[in-house]
């Protein structure tokens, strides 16, 4: 008998997605702090600091918002014949497909991006036969494609690279 996998969204989970982007943090402020301080070049801080916002923090808060809209709160179980998400209960029999949304670098687990949130923000689409649809996102593991293709084998998992991977459908 296999045994149940409970998944929930803690702060560990948050900090392993978050994990890129504390650290381009910390080298956009020391680079910051040299540039304003040390080569006394203020307006190339301020384009430094727009730089960051706008390619660095601005999409990782939104890749990470998102998915917590469809994710917090909602504890995710898989058991051997079905899965618990939030309220809901699947039967694995009733999953017409699963698909990987995603960029190259976080489906395939590659650790080199050039943006932090190329590697960590993915996110599966489990499609029901009835048409609806649940969203499991990277917050719940950063191996959560391999958990569900172990729990779930009867399912071919496909995947769909993106660019940006941000969940569009409403729920």
């Amino acid at each position: 008998m296999k045994t149940d996998i409970k998944l929930e969204i803690n702060n560990k989970t948050e900090f392993h997605a978050l994990q890129d982007l504390i650290i381009v943090t910390v080298i956009f402020f020391f680079l910051g702090l040299t540039v304003l301080f040390y080569a006394e070049l203020p307006f190339l801080s301020l384009i430094l600091l727009a730089f960051y916002l706008i390619l660095y923090l601005a999409p990782v808060i939104i890749l990470h918002s998102n998915y917590e809209k469809y994710n917090k709160n909602k504890n995710l179980t898989l058991q051997s014949d079905k899965l618990q998400f939030g309220n809901d209960v699947i039967n694995y029999e009733n999953i017409e497909k699963i698909t990987v949304f995603g960029t190259y670098q976080s489906i395939n687990k590659t650790s080199l991006s050039n943006l932090p949130y190329q590697c960590s923000y993915f996110y599966i689409e489990i499609e029901h036969k009835n048409m609806s649809k649940i969203y499991l996102t990277n917050l719940y593991s950063k191996d959560l494609i391999e958990i569900i293709s172990n729990k779930i084998p009867s399912q071919i998992i496909k995947q769909k690279l993106t660019s940006f991977p941000l969940i569009k459908n409403s729920c």
